[in-house]
């Protein structure tokens, strides 16, 4: 019986112990030891590039469900949705979590004909109709908890401003509520201030704005205690908006999650704080020329994760899983691993590790930060690179209604185009 309560032979729903799958091989040169039992297959997004079967070991999948107990604790009376498709990891874990935990899930059809937009474009602006479809069906079931990547967190802030507008152009009477707001202390009392009574109105329709938002999204009474995001890097403005939205329904902070199908959860905004990531070590490689550990003000590189939630690797392809799944012998290990070999790797500990394919630096502080997928790098030919989502995100956040963006290397410069309601373009 694993420690969370959850039976390991009750995972065991596709092979016998020592099965040996297609492509699975531990990244360790051709070692022919016995494979782990794989008891599930999970599949990659596919937003860059053709989606992976990743197979996943019972040990890893059973770890990944109930190794946090304080996560355990805290699904045992919630309510989640799931609304993602169940081959892949995000949900396949939330469900089986609430379900082993005692904890409920109620199942949102949001259609097959949305993948392409939900994974392909989650790190773009979403379009209204597939976010208030969702909303429709989430606020009839009323969750406690729900994860929103990135492009859906963009279509409530859309709906929220739709509904300011709304309110605004209804010349709704809002100055009992101003009045009401400024005793609270929760509007500026300068009440000989032109400009602060105007401001005052803004806060006051804002929240308003946030009340019918609430209702159509989490339905009435809201019992939302827990938000997050995650799939992609999540535009200032978007963030920042979710931010306001967890104070007004008074949840915790939106959760700025990281992880991978192949990886399971890597860190929490940025961290490892929790006992989930106890045992889940996180460095950074060089990547290229243009991101080394040597950079400053801080080293770059891509993110490689050591953890007991790797998958075994990619089923049926081989080349892949070799690329992607490395391991650390002991006589080349640096980090704590013995040895303090040369080479890329002589500062990892022993071990098996993960390329994330994702590009990121560890600010003074400790904090993880994402740059972007090392498939998008952008070699400008003058020995700088880039890094096109960085330019994406700063012109999402900076002008409003951008549905298409580009970022191309011409001639040793980065030229970003963006589509909108209006065509325009901008270099940078």
């Amino acid at each position: 019986m694993h420690p969370g309560g959850v039976s390991e032979a009750h995972c065991r729903t596709g092979t016998a112990a020592g099965t040996r799958v297609d492509g699975c091989n531990d990244g360790d040169g051709g070692n022919d030891r016995k494979r782990p039992d794989i008891t599930t297959i999970l599949f990659t997004s596919g937003s860059s590039g053709q989606p992976k079967a990743v197979s996943v070991s019972c040990e890893a999948f059973v770890e990944d469900i109930s190794g946090c107990k304080q996560e355990a604790l805290a699904v045992t009376h919630g309510v989640t949705v799931s609304y993602i498709p169940l081959s892949h990891s995000s949900d396949r874990y939330k469900v089986w979590q609430h379900i082993c935990f005692g904890g409920r899930v109620g199942f949102a059809s949001f259609g097959a004909e949305q993948w392409e937009w939900r994974e392909k474009g989650k790190d773009i602006g979403a379009g209204a109709s597939p976010v208030e479809e969702l909303f429709r069906q989430v606020a009839a079931l009323r969750p406690t908890s729900m994860s929103l990547p990135p492009n859906i967190w963009a279509g409530l802030h859309r709906m929220w401003q739709a509904e300011v507008e709304h309110l605004r152009r209804g010349d709704v009477r809002v100055e009992e509520d101003v009045e009401a707001m400024t005793m609270s202390g929760k509007v500026d009392d300068d009440k000989d201030d032109h400009t602060a009574g105007n401001r005052n109105k803004d806060e006051v329709l804002e929240q308003k704005a946030f009340d019918v938002l609430v209702r159509k999204t989490f339905g009435s009474p809201c019992r939302m205690s827990g938000l997050a995001t995650g799939g992609a890097p999540t535009p200032a403005v978007d963030l920042e908006f979710a931010q306001r939205f967890c104070r007004h329904i008074g949840a915790a902070p939106v959760v700025n999650s990281y992880g991978a199908t192949e990886a399971g959860a890597i860190t929490s905004d940025g961290r490892q704080l929790s006992e989930k990531f106890e045992e889940i070590e996180v460095q950074l490689v060089d990547y290229g020329t243009g991101f080394t550990r040597a950079d400053v003000p801080f080293g770059r590189g891509e993110i490689v994760v050591k953890s007991p939630m790797l998958a075994a690797g990619y089923m049926g392809a081989p080349e892949k899983t070799a690329a992607a799944f490395f391991n650390v012998p002991a006589e080349e290990g640096g980090g704590g691993g013995g040895g303090g070999g040369s080479g890329v790797y002589a500062h990892l500990s022993a071990g098996r590790w993960y390329r994330t394919g994702d590009l990121g630096y560890f600010d003074g502080t400790g904090k993880l930060h994402l740059l972007g997928r090392a498939s998008s790098y952008l070699d400008l030919g003058d020995g700088r690179a880039i890094l096109p989502v960085e330019h994406e995100i700063a012109l999402v956040s900076e002008l409003q209604g951008v549905v298409k963006h580009a970022v191309l290397a011409l001639a040793g410069r980065a030229v970003a185009a963006t589509a909108a309601e209006q065509k325009s373009s901008r270099e940078t």
